[in-house]
């Protein structure tokens, strides 16, 4: 009696196993694992503050079957501190298989910008609120346009430029929030990273002395694809750059504009190391 009970329980535990595995393998046939990252082009700001209190996914071509998702990672997000290689992730899951048509970021009332010490506003270090109208009401549409495959992990980076969304209002002391906001998928592109550094202070030193603030530009031809601002230790990623031929040119202020670097390859799920580019202090 006792050896059929055992028996019983090892049938019933295989068993199990063998559901949780079908499981697993019926998920996968029909969903994709996604990911949402928040990263920055960061613009001449302390703080650049979003609020983010929903994401919303529509695979329809009209207005029809907005749907939230589950698990989004909401609060409050400085677009300042994503830079040299760091991001924010909003969403991690499974979601079904099928065409993804666009994104909408909903955004919350605490979105607010710091402006530099040198700025006649920010004698007290305060932050400004941001006038959010239009994406407060319907939030932000980003176009995705994508496919999602069964099993493929699929990663969507808004690449936000903070310089070129945030708007003063003349002579008001108002600040305006009009989002720019770049999406890459890292399922069908690549990625650039490098070190930006004072080309006469290393010379003087080993260690290179890092560029927080140079602006590293990517052009395909005589067309700019994308940029990035090096952090404080002079690291920048570009990311979502679609596999091709490229070369970039650097700029920070008190130094003189690069030249165009050599041409070099990106390719699908690569990030391009560019190694330490240096800069040349202007002679004005």
């Amino acid at each position: 009696m006792k050896l059929k009970i055992k028996f019983s329980i090892v049938l019933f535990i295989v068993f199990g196993f063998l559901i949780v595995s079908c499981d697993k393998n019926d998920a996968s046939e029909s969903t994709s694992h996604i990911q949402f990252l928040l990263v920055d082009a960061p613009g001449d700001y302390k703080e650049v503050n979003i609020d983010i209190i929903d994401l919303q996914v529509n695979s329809l071509v009209d207005e029809e079957g907005w749907i939230s998702l589950d698990n989004v990672n909401t609060g409050v997000y400085d677009l300042i501190e994503l830079t040299g290689g760091s991001s924010a992730l909003l969403f991690e899951d499974d979601l079904p298989a099928g065409y993804m048509n666009q994104i909408r970021i909903i955004l919350g009332n605490q979105n607010s910008v710091k402006l530099m010490d040198d700025d006649e506003n920010d004698e007290n270090d305060v932050e400004i609120s941001l006038n959010t109208p239009s994406a407060q009401q319907s939030g932000l549409k980003l176009n995705l346009h994508t496919e999602l495959i069964a099993g493929v992990d699929y990663t969507f980076i808004f690449d936000w430029d903070a310089d070129k969304s945030i708007v003063k209002a003349g002579n008001s002391g108002t600040y305006n929030l009009k989002p720019v906001i770049r999406v890459a998928t890292e399922a069908n592109s690549g990625a650039v990273n490098g070190r930006v550094a004072d080309m006469e202070e290393t010379e003087e030193n080993a260690d290179p002395l890092p560029l927080g603030g140079a602006i590293v530009t990517l052009f395909s031809g005589d067309t700019e694809i994308a940029s990035a601002t090096a952090n404080d230790l002079g690291l920048f990623v570009i990311h979502g750059v679609a596999p091709g031929t490229y070369k970039a040119k650097l700029a920070l202020s008190g130094y003189e504009d690069s030249e165009f670097t050599a041409d070099f390859d990106v390719v699908l799920g690569v990030s391009t190391d560019l190694g330490t580019l240096f800069l040349t202090k202007s002679n004005s």
